[in-house]
């Protein structure tokens, strides 16, 4: 997507990682796509919505819920607004495949 600040017309997005508790430099599992990609026109930073970096989404914070493997994530995007989403993950156990939903 064409960026109308020089340099920005490349996307950026965070992906994410699972990782062994007890030797956190084990990676159990991590993500072949982003966790979170601009989507909105606010992330986007389309006019009106006036931004300083367009098609840049950054993980600012995360908190577990109640809810096992579920978590609340708070993201920066365009280096202009925040947002909220909530990510739930889910193991299948029978290929050991891990996938994620973004609400």
């Amino acid at each position: 997507m064409p960026s109308p600040k020089s340099g920005c017309d490349l996307r950026y997005a965070p992906g994410w990682a699972i990782l062994y508790s007890a030797d956190p430099t084990k990676v159990l599992a991590r993500s072949n796509a982003p966790l979170l990609v601009s989507t909105e026109a606010w992330e986007k930073g389309v006019l009106p919505n006036e931004a300083l970096t367009p098609n840049v989404i950054f993980v600012l914070a995360s908190a577990p819920t109640a809810t096992a493997d579920t978590f609340i994530v708070w993201y920066g995007a365009a280096d202009s607004d925040v947002g909220v989403a909530r990510v739930a993950f889910a193991k299948d156990y029978a290929t050991g495949t891990w996938s994620v939903a973004v609400n």
